[in-house]
């Protein structure tokens, strides 16, 4: 069987961005999720792969599929590695395999039928580089022969939190490849263990490989309500700052992991089978056991066995005599786990969130189109904020029925905007916006210009807002659209 050329056949990786990462909380949060986070390495998980996925040797341009809240966060990291890629923004997140879908149908338009498409997840570890790359080479050049061929990892141990994929027949003599037999869900611990005694077993990567064309007739066969809507909304596509934004239809998509959509039903699934070190570093047991990671506490620790501390805040963390525990320290909340019960961080997340409504005004940096903010104080009838705007941003034009704001330039030269004024301020000037002025703020310079916010009024929900005028296409609000007022 030749080996596959992406010479002579284009090779499009494929990064998935979306998913919360509920079980890194309260590190990964809505505005902020898992893979935009370094978690104490160099890059994040998402600069990682797009690395990785570059450095595939003849790879197209890696094409990003992102959620429309961060995009910018996105664009903001690829473009300080120096790497083009090119974003496709989703309205609303519907799982893997709409977003499969509508990735297939794009490249096929691109680059042809023939492309092979690579689905990498962006919240992943894997190394060496190289070992990657050849399963990647490996996969490609069976997906030729129209298969969907997925990595599978032997694993290193019982794990509950991976799915599993039992390999069938040889696909050549290498031993490397092979049919698949059956996906297995997530197991419990005496299943798990018993799974990791055959050689059969691999953990379910989430990794697929096949060309455009293989991938959209097993859709067509298998989830044609999905590849219709994925279809209806590459037809309605809008051109916005960060990317493609796919039309809203896209939301009508059954929410679907592909694995159940499409793999657990074709015939034509295959696995290769590797060993490098692979992690979805999908929880803080995870985190705390990765080499990558597990070096990076940020704590104070006196008589501690196996204990990881993260933490983002300006205070000191200290622990003393605990074992198998990690804490992490976050401007939004503080958590103290277990390690033994790091799968349930999720639940205590939700469970969290909803109590306490955070989230809904993390102190954490948020990444918007024009720049960042950070929520700093919160009270009854004031709230203060450290916004930042980049080179060229601008907040939208708009006003507030229900607060005033009193804005202080701290660096930079700002361009604001009250009413019919509209003047340059620089460090130590400011300005005070009544309820109901409308009001900008513009950075016409090459320096970021950093604000204090402070928002006085009865009522200071993020919902308060009509916006008039906004260079990023964003929707317009007007005064009942909770969430989108964060935006500015």
């Amino acid at each position: 069987m030749p080996k596959f050329d992406a010479s002579t056949t284009p090779f499009v990786p494929v990064i998935l961005c979306g998913g919360v990462g509920r079980r890194l909380w309260p590190v990964s949060q809505d505005a902020c999720p898992k893979q935009f986070h370094t978690f104490g390495g160099e890059h994040s998980l998402l600069q990682r792969t797009i690395e990785r996925a570059a450095g595939y040797a003849g790879a197209q341009t890696p094409m990003l599929f992102v959620g429309a809240d961060t995009a910018p966060l996105a664009r903001e990291q690829a473009a300080a590695l120096g790497r083009r890629v090119d974003m496709i923004i989703e309205p609303e997140g519907r799982n893997t395999a709409p977003a499969i879908a509508a990735a297939a149908l794009e490249v096929k338009a691109r680059h042809g039928g023939d492309a092979i498409v690579a689905i990498l997840p962006a919240d992943h570890v894997c190394d060496p580089e190289e070992e990657v790359h050849a399963a990647l080479q490996d996969a490609a050049t069976h997906a030729q022969n129209n298969l969907i061929m997925t990595l599978g990892v032997v694993p290193t141990g019982a794990e509950t939190g991976y799915g599993y994929i039992a390999a069938g027949d040889a696909l050549d003599d290498t031993r490397t490849a092979f049919t698949i037999s059956q996906f297995h869900e997530k197991p419990s611990l005496p299943r798990a263990k018993m799974f990791v005694q055959s050689s059969k077993m691999h953990w379910n990567c989430g990794v697929f490989v096949a060309t455009a064309d293989t991938l959209i007739a097993e859709l067509e066969e298998h989830a044609p309500a999905t590849l219709a809507c994925a279809r209806d909304a590459l037809s309605m596509v809008s051109l916005t700052p960060f990317g493609l934004q796919l039309g809203d239809v896209f939301g009508d998509a059954p929410a679907e992991p592909f694995d159940r959509e499409v793999m657990e039903r074709t015939q034509r699934a295959g696995m290769i089978r590797v060993s490098y070190d692979w992690s979805d570093v999908g929880n803080w047991a995870a985190i705390a056991t990765h080499p990558d990671f597990a070096s990076q506490t940020d704590g104070h620790l006196k008589d501690c066995t196996n204990v990881h501390v993260s933490s983002d805040g300006d205070r000191p963390v200290a622990a003393i005599g605990l074992e198998n525990v990690v804490i992490i320290d976050t401007p939004d909340a503080l958590l103290v786990a277990n390690q033994d019960h790091a799968q349930q961080v999720g639940d205590v997340a939700k469970e969290v969130l909803a109590a306490a409504k955070l989230g809904a005004n993390p102190k954490s940096r948020v990444v918007r189109p024009w720049g960042a903010y950070r929520s700093i104080h919160d009270g009854p009838a004031h709230q203060v904020k450290h916004i930042e705007v980049a080179p060229g941003g601008q907040l939208s034009l708009q006003l507030h029925h229900q607060r005033a704001e009193h804005w202080v330039v701290v660096g930079g030269t700002a361009t604001v905007t009250v009413g019919e004024t509209t003047r340059d301020m620089g460090a130590g000037e400011h300005v005070f916006i009544e309820v109901g002025d409308v009001h900008r703020l513009e950075n016409h310079g090459s320096e970021i210009v950093h604000l204090i916010e402070v928002q006085i009024g009865d009522y200071l929900g993020e919902d308060d807002i009509v916006r008039l005028e906004d260079v990023y296409g964003r929707a317009p609000a007007n005064g009942n659209t909770a969430g989108v007022a964060a935006a500015e």
